[in-house]
Parts: C-alpha cells; sequence; structure tokens
C-alpha cells in the first residue's frame, strides 16, 4: 500500500471512506497500544518483536503465516473480538521515521485520494474552506497521534523485560514465523526466578503487567488456528454489503478504552 502525506495533497482533495477490513487481509501482526492490552489478551496471541537496532515492539498475531490475517473473514468482516486501535484509523496512518519515532506525520492512503470533486456518497473532504485540516480529518490524526503513543509505551515496556532477560523465541505450532522479526514471548521460568528488587522494579514501571498479558495470551493461538479456516478469501462484494470502517467517534476510543480498564 502507498500513503501520501496529507499535507501534500492539494485544497480540493477529498478521501473516500473504507469498506470493511478487506484491508487489513495480509497483515499478520499489527502494533498495539498500550491500553488495549487488556482487551487484546483475550481475543488475540501477542508476541514481541526486535524492532530497528535495539528496539522492541509488541504485536497481536493475526496470521498463521505471513500475508495472511485469519481475523478477516471473506466478505472483509473482522471475525475476532477486538479490533486493534492501529487498524482503526485506515485508510489514514500516521507515519514515522523508522528508527526513533520522534517525527510522525498524517498519511493517506493513494487509493483512497479523490482529486476530482465530487458528491458522491462516502467522500469526506480533506480540507476545510479555512485551509486547515477538516474535523473529521483532525479527528482522526488525533486519534492515531494517541495510537503511536500507545505504541511506544509498550515498546519501552518490552525493552526493560528484554533488558531482565525474560524473552525467549517462541515458535507456536504451525506458524511460520519471519526470520527478519522473530517472535518472542516471556520465559515463565526465568520471570519467576527474578530477585525481588528487579521484580519490584518492573512491577514499578509497568512492564510486569505486559509480562503477564503476555503469557496469559499465548492461549489464544489455537482460537486464532481455527479463525483461519473461517477466513479464506472470496470475490469481493458490493460496498454496499460491507459497512464503513472507519469510526467517527475513533478518536475518542483510546480515552473510553482505558476508562474501561478502571
Amino acid at each position: 500500500m502507498t500513503f501520501e502525506r496529507v499535507q501534500d495533497l492539494a485544497a480540493d482533495t477529498q478521501w473516500r471512506r473504507t469498506q470493511g477490513v478487506g484491508f487489513a487481509r495480509h497483515l499478520q501482526t499489527v502494533p498495539l497500544v498500550a491500553v488495549e492490552l487488556p482487551s487484546v489478551v483475550l481475543s488475540l496471541p501477542v508476541a514481541i518483536v526486535p524492532e530497528g537496532i535495539a528496539g522492541w515492539r509488541v504485536v497481536a498475531l493475526m496470521g498463521a503465516v505471513p500475508g495472511s490475517n485469519a481475523c478477516v473473514g471473506p466478505q472483509g468482516q473482522w471475525l475476532s473480538r477486538h479490533v486493534p486501535a492501529a487498524l482503526r484509523g485506515h485508510p489514514f496512518v500516521w507515519q514515522t521515521d523508522g528508527d526513533t519515532h520522534e517525527a510522525g506525520e498524517l498519511a493517506l492512503l493513494s487509493e483512497a485520494r479523490v482529486l476530482e470533486p465530487s458528491s458522491a456518497p462516502g467522500l469526506e473532504p480533506v480540507w476545510a474552506e479555512d485551509g486547515r485540516l477538516s474535523a473529521q480529518v483532525l479527528r482522526v490524526q488525533s486519534f492515531l497521534q494517541q495510537v503511536e503513543q500507545g505504541v511506544q509505551a509498550l515498546s519501552v515496556a518490552a525493552a526493560q523485560l528484554h533488558g531482565a532477560g525474560l524473552l525467549e523465541l517462541w515458535d507456536p505450532d504451525g506458524a511460520v514465523v519471519p526470520p527478519v522479526a522473530p517472535w518472542h514471548r516471556v520465559k515463565e521460568s526465568a520471570l519467576n526466578a527474578l530477585p525481588n528488587a528487579e521484580f519490584a522494579a518492573l512491577r514499578a514501571s509497568g512492564a510486569l503487567a505486559l509480562a503477564y498479558a503476555q503469557m496469559l495470551s499465548t492461549g489464544q493461538w489455537p482460537m486464532l488456528q481455527r479463525l483461519g479456516k473461517l477466513s479464506a478469501p472470496v470475490a469481493p462484494v458490493a460496498s454496499t454489503q460491507v459497512r464503513a470502517f472507519i469510526d467517527p467517534s475513533a478518536h475518542s476510543f483510546l480515552q473510553s478504552l482505558a476508562e474501561s480498564q478502571d
């Protein structure tokens, strides 16, 4: 998929809402946000993968082999309980530097961009009349910025688990793990053997919650394999049969999810 920086788009550019979640059909993993972790571990297995020179990323596993997503049904519907936050802003993404993640900007999927003014259903303006981003695009931008912050929070926690010597390679039965991003899990015996001071430090930082969540999530692997039998792709259906995926209130998702965990 090709994305274009929103700031480079012409003043009369419109964007087309995504229909269904078929766009995620070939995504085997997706980065996770810290506040959604309690919901994810009850529906999808979670792995910790290396990223960059010395970084780590926490991801939900959605397929047994690269290029597959067992959570996407034949008509582009989502089959699992929880839709990861990182998928909810499509066709927009928040692009960051691959190494530092410090700089970021909003980008739009090229296929969703409409240059000729149109009143066709499902189209939204990118820019408002005053030359600023439209209200809807601003909401999506705010949401995706929150997603990026949540992803980085889990990356810090994952690095702490690695620093404590708690991660081991994980190759679940039936999985084809990409060699460039091998899956890791928390080694329970190593966690139980931690000195009290190190254990307390992980608990204080929040990394201990990630450790327990990851271990709990591994029980979802058999469910993911069963979902794979239901998600064989077929010819696409008419857009009227699949609801628009992006949620107009998506910007409030992280806040409401965090409040539900209190």
